[in-house]
């Protein structure tokens, strides 16, 4: 069970889950191959010098395939949940109408590969994913799910003082 459907409350449900493109880690795959041919160039001068290269590139790989792992964003009907990180985790479970903004950045090799990064805007704070697969489409999602959660409130708002004015109205009878 994800993380998002263990923090849904009562008479909630998921609407949307954003992907996480796993062609980001390209970008990184490069400089790994980089930072690999440079090791073994230097094979013979130093082996220690190739090893150290080769870590590095083992981490950033590493470290790039954890972050698409371990990022997962979710829109329901009442809140946006999302969590992020692998050893030191950042969760948000904001209400709709507590929810600011979202933006959208692409960078060169994201508008190439259809992945971008996701600013969510809060009233306690910035929540940024990164390599999310047609993040227009899901911040177009959030932002319809909010004008529709805050017209079922404004909904239920005028039903309540209409039942109010009923009820007053009664009891001046």
């Amino acid at each position: 069970m994800s993380y998002a459907e263990k923090n849904l409350s009562k008479g909630d449900s998921i609407l949307l889950k954003a992907n996480t493109s796993w062609l980001a880690v390209i970008p990184k795959l490069l400089v790994c191959i980089i930072l690999c041919i440079i090791g073994l160039s230097m094979a013979e001068a130093s082996v220690s010098l190739t090893v150290t290269f080769i870590v590095i590139a083992a981490v950033v790989l590493l470290g790039a395939v954890l972050k698409i792992k371990n990022t997962e964003l979710a829109l329901s009907r009442k809140k946006l949940i999302g969590r992020l990180g692998t050893f030191s985790i950042k969760t948000m479970d904001s209400p709709l109408n507590k929810i600011n903004n979202v933006s959208v950045d692409k960078s060169f090799f994201g508008n190439i590969l259809n992945y971008s990064k996701l600013t969510v805007s809060t009233s306690s704070g910035n929540y940024v994913y990164d390599y999310i697969v047609d993040a227009d489409s899901f911040k177009n999602a959030v932002m319809e799910q909010i004008d529709l959660y805050e017209s079922e409130k404004l909904k239920e708002q005028a039903a309540q003082m209409a039942q109010m004015a009923q009820f007053a109205s009664f009891k001046q009878q």
